[in-house]
């Protein structure tokens, strides 16, 4: 049974739902420790933490952050938050949602080429004056017809190496380990499987100043966890997991996370 999910979202960057409505469901999935990772936000942080002292739900403050390695773009999960109001770090949230805004700009005039009928102001809409992210791009494509869903959208458009991709300048992944340490918590690399990373470039990571791990996660399925695993223990590195909830039957509460044993052991190896 999946007792801890440390990696999701609110509808405050690309989610679909209130910090408040998150947690309920956390709750109602049977979850018993809850961490909201919003995409460079911290906003969320204050009310889920409140809504977690409602529900009876151990609380884990945390953040994924977009970042850069190798030329490739990857994202960083910093869990176990202790000053996440630091102004140094929220001055690269700000940064990074003025490059968001930006690429919006550029995405549009892209998709309008390729013969996409869509606006910088659905997207801006769909976004609801929150952090803007391709989700929101998807979701204004969807609501058109283009496509039925978000997994459609970017395995068909808006992913790496698709045609409709448009990439932004990012932090560099140590700049962003610095960032969460300085904040103090834990930098863990986030679902390694979508961006194919390789063994010696996790090993890289850890000289980088990277705990751990998360394994957990719906796009990575048995092999890839063990491989994982493997590399993991290696390393010495805390294993994390979680539903990276958006609200998609792939992402559902409940499937993927930490049972209490792995929890307790991740604890335990981070000393918090």
């Amino acid at each position: 049974m999946i007792h801890a999910d440390l990696h999701s979202h609110t509808l405050l960057t690309d989610g679909t739902l209130t910090p408040e409505q998150l947690v309920d469901a956390a709750a109602a999935a049977g979850l018993k420790v809850f961490a909201l990772t919003d995409h460079d936000s911290t906003e969320g942080l204050e009310r889920t933490r409140e809504q977690c002292k409602v529900r009876g739900l151990e609380w884990v403050p945390g953040v994924e952050i977009s970042c850069e390695y190798a030329e490739t773009g990857c994202h960083l999960l910093g869990l176990f938050l202790q000053d996440w109001e630091q102004p140094a770090l929220q001055r690269i949230f700000d940064a990074s949602k003025d490059e968001r805004r930006a690429r919006v700009y550029k995405q549009v005039e892209r998709l309008v080429e390729l013969g996409y009928a869509i606006t910088v102001e659905e997207i801006f809409a769909r976004a609801g004056g929150q952090t803007v992210a391709k989700p929101h791009t998807a979701d204004a494509l969807i609501a058109k017809g283009y496509f039925k869903d978000r997994d459609e959208v970017f395995d068909q458009l808006l992913g790496d190496g698709k045609p409709g991709h448009v990439g932004r300048a990012r932090l560099l992944l140590k700049d962003a380990i610095t960032a969460v340490k300085n904040a103090g918590g834990q930098p863990f690399i986030a679902h390694p499987i979508l961006e194919n990373f390789s063994d010696d470039q996790l090993r890289e990571m850890q000289a980088l100043g990277v705990v751990g791990i998360e394994i957990n996660h719906p796009d990575q399925d048995a092999t890839a966890r063990a491989r994982y695993r493997a590399l993991a223990k290696e390393l010495q590195w805390a294993v994390s997991g979680g539903s990276d909830f958006h609200l998609t039957p792939r992402d559902a509460l409940g499937k993927n996370g930490l049972t209490k044993p792995e929890y307790e052991e991740l604890c335990a190896s981070l000393g918090v």
